[in-house]
């Protein structure tokens, strides 16, 4: 698994997530804003794989328009997700986020793993 891991520092990946790829992420959480709009079940959850530092699944909390959204992150990498956690801590948003160290070959929930048959 280590050879999966980049040899980058969360403080720099935070760095270059948010100021280097700041168009690409404004578009994206657009088209995520305007697809959460349109979701009518009670369940409302957002799963971000490959989170690193979890930065876009903040800025879609902190944007006040999925109050009633549960957030899932799921990174590979160790230090992404202590770094992750420490910032919902920090945040005080440990109620709606979930975020757990797996690989996306093998994620940990449950109704992936019973459907997985589907998609072989």
């Amino acid at each position: 698994m280590n050879d999966l891991l980049v040899d980058i520092t969360p403080e720099h990946y935070e760095a270059y997530a948010t100021e280097g790829t700041s168009p690409w992420n404004a578009y994206l959480k657009e088209r995520i804003l305007e697809e959460a709009a349109s979701i009518t079940s009670p369940r409302k959850k957002i799963l971000d794989i490959g989170m690193g530092t979890g930065h876009m699944l903040f800025d879609l909390f902190q944007s006040q328009k999925l109050t009633d959204y549960s957030f899932y992150g799921v990174d590979i990498d160790p230090r992404m997700v202590r770094f992750c956690v420490k910032k919902c801590s920090e945040l005080k948003c440990q109620h709606v986020f979930n975020i757990v160290e797996a690989s996306v070959s093998n994620l940990p929930f449950g109704v992936l793993r019973r459907n997985r048959r589907n998609f072989r």
